[in-house]
């Protein structure tokens, strides 16, 4: 297994000082963009042979969500296992020297003791908290056991769009859609309606199902689903709310299509003109708390479209800890 090298993001050690955890990711994204490269565009790992890995932890397998799916996605590692410094010790091996460490990020819930003892209702507050991960790349002194990777078959065309209306006829309470005004792919919130034009207008098979992910996840904010203030009220182009919708939008129909199998490296989910890219750039530097949950909001609305639980409790470092 190779070993790449990435930013130093933070020392192998436990000496850590408090960070303003917003506006850490928020830089980190924001540097990408500015490069570039769309971090949600590529959220796991392609082999050689074709094979999909998501981001995970070794010891425990379970899948990253949220904002850290993002961050530990579009790191450059051959193998997307990640080990936290307690559990690198734990399976007596050490981190390499100078390794870096990425950030990943969780919801703390924290309760008003003194309110319990004293009878009274209970309160819970949410905070933001971060520790780090360390690639399999970077750990000596384990022998690691990587589960076998199995090629994925190449789709044709045809088998990607019945995979892409599969997804889209399983959607519990799916709205409206119509194949008519050909110019132009949209979903109308107060007809709960999605707009496509037909396939065979999309230069490829994966255009089209990028598309229509995109649009089914803005379909998830109508007031009979999850009910996104963002969608249900209108936002201008360049507003807060405007970048926060689009970026949820765009960021889900990457997971759709990570579930799919639909290859989303060339496909365009977006016209991403100028226009677009400098708006989510300003709006990200303007809240920084903007890509967290733009992020957070396209886990739930894809596991909305998938019939799945958007919440999922995980073993941290930190008791009663919720991935964000």
């Amino acid at each position: 297994m190779k070993t790449r090298s990435y930013p130093k993001s933070a020392p192998a050690s436990a000496n850590w000082k408090p960070v303003d955890i917003y506006q850490r990711v928020t830089d980190l994204i924001v540097k990408r963009m500015e490069e570039g490269f769309f971090p949600w565009r590529k959220t796991w790992s392609v082999t050689d042979d074709g094979s999909v890995e998501l981001p995970r932890n070794y010891l425990t397998g379970r899948v990253y969500s949220g904002i850290n799916l993002l961050l530990l996605g579009s790191l450059p590692y051959d193998r997307p296992y990640y080990l936290t410094f307690k559990q690198v010790k734990q399976l007596g091996g050490t981190v390499r020297k100078n390794a870096s460490g990425a950030m990943v990020v969780f919801w703390k819930v924290e309760t008003d003791e003194e309110a319990t003892e004293r009878g009274e209702p209970t309160s819970r507050r949410f905070l933001l908290r971060y520790y780090y991960v360390f690639n399999i790349a970077d750990v000596e002194g384990i022998d690691f056991t990587l589960p076998a990777l199995i090629p994925l078959a190449p789709k044709l065309a045809d088998e990607k769009l019945i995979a892409c209306r599969a997804l889209m006829d399983d959607m519990p309470n799916p709205p409206a859609i119509r194949y008519g005004n050909t110019s132009r792919a949209c979903y109308n919130v107060k007809r709960d309606m999605i707009n496509m034009p037909k396939p065979e207008n999309f230069e490829t098979s994966a255009n089209f199902a990028v598309v229509a992910f995109h649009e089914l996840i803005h379909s998830t904010g109508h007031p009979s689903r999850l009910n996104r203030p963002e969608l249900a009220k209108p936002n201008k182009f360049g507003s807060c709310n405007y970048a926060k919708e689009e970026l949820t939008a765009e960021i889900g129909a990457c997971y759709l299509a990570v579930v799919s199998r639909v290859d989303i490296t060339q496909a365009t989910i977006l016209d991403n003109s100028v226009g677009y890219l400098q708006n989510w750039l300003q709006a990200l530097k303007n809240d920084k708390t903007l890509i967290i949950k733009a992020a957070g909001l396209a886990q739930k609305a894809a596991d909305y479209v998938l019939g799945a639980t958007s919440v999922e409790l995980q073993e941290l470092e930190e008791p009663e800890a919720v991935i964000c």
